[in-house]
């Protein structure tokens, strides 16, 4: 588990009893899916522009690709879909990996309280790097590959603080899956920082 100020970030052998039990302790809160698609050395991730920012003409943001995560569905499932919208390669449950769920933190009077919308975030590290996206989805608007160096350097500059550390968290799991490479490696370096 990776803790900080900003955001917690936790890992589970049954992501769909974690998602039940956070929905009755708080109902309130949505899930969201964000899938990390990764170049196949791991030294490149796919960002996109969210439809929400472009409809407000913030352009410059750019996250992972990530959905509302139904009530009735499964990480794994809504995963795949993110995948068929954003891909133009076959990608199936074997090539997808879950890192883990993270969620924002608010620190008030010392106390920590959860913040924010859950995420929960899958890997898929691709075995080839051109081509591989569609750029006619209406639901993932301009796809690219963001190198490491890209990445790390922009800190929020196109993303929330907390977004940012709940990426860099899920990059540190993914490396602990297996997904080693410059990105993840990074990544991890960066949060021990």
């Amino acid at each position: 588990m990776f803790n900080s100020k900003k955001a917690a970030f936790v890992t589970s052998n049954d992501p769909r009893s974690l998602i039940d039990r956070e929905r009755r302790a708080r109902n309130w809160m949505p899930h969201r899916v964000a899938v990390l698609v990764v170049s196949p050395k791991v030294d490149q991730i796919a960002l996109v522009l969210p439809k929400k920012a472009a409809d407000h003409k913030d352009d410059h943001v750019r996250v992972p690709p990530q959905v509302p995560l139904p009530d009735n569905e499964t990480v794994e499932r809504t995963a795949l879909h993110v995948g068929s919208q954003l891909l133009t390669v076959t990608v199936t449950s074997k090539d997808m990996q879950y890192l883990g769920s993270a969620r924002g933190t608010l620190y008030r009077g010392g106390k920590r309280d959860p913040y924010g919308k859950w995420i929960h975030w899958v890997g898929i590290r691709l075995s080839g790097r051109n081509g591989v996206f569609d750029s006619s989805s209406d639901e993932f608007l301009l796809p690219h590959w963001w190198h490491t160096n890209q990445l790390l350097a922009m800190d929020e500059l196109v993303m929330s603080d907390r977004k940012y550390l709940m990426l860099l968290q899920a990059l540190a799991a993914f490396n602990a899956l297996g997904a080693d490479g410059q990105l993840t490696r990074k990544a991890k370096a960066k949060l021990a920082a």
